[in-house]
């Protein structure tokens, strides 16, 4: 199950010998898989996982908006806020503005590169 590949999950299980083929060792893995008590149970284990980790950007808002409206009735607009804008980062909403500036020595460099390649095209 952690394994993710039968194969894997089969060396992990089962005392396979160094030499082993690997066609002989996903054979017999797969062998296992067709057992139906084997495939039920593993059936079993994924459905759980799956529970477990369902998270969706629906549920996340779900969580969000239930944390701004509980900051709503508290009168707490800093928690509202913060709900509000990940709400926005989660839908692909909230941009995040950085300004990069550069120093006279990199512009000095860039200017000389330019004039460079604009020499070498002429």
């Amino acid at each position: 199950m952690e394994l993710g590949e039968a194969s894997a999950a089969y060396r992990a299980v089962y005392d396979v010998s160094e030499n082993c083929k690997p066609t002989t060792i996903w054979v017999n893995a797969h062998k296992v898989l067709a057992n139906a008590k084997v495939a039920q149970r593993i059936e079993q284990l994924q459905s759980r996982h799956r529970k477990r980790h369902e998270v969706t950007v629906d549920s996340l808002t779900k969580e969000l908006e239930e944390a701004r409206e509980l900051a709503r009735g508290e009168k707490q607009a800093g928690p509202m806020v913060s709900s509000s804008m990940g709400k926005a980062k989660l839908h692909g909403l909230g941009v995040e503005r950085v300004e990069h500036t550069l120093g006279d020595d990199v512009l000095t460099a860039l200017q000389g590169a330019r004039s460079r390649v604009s020499k070498k095209k002429d």
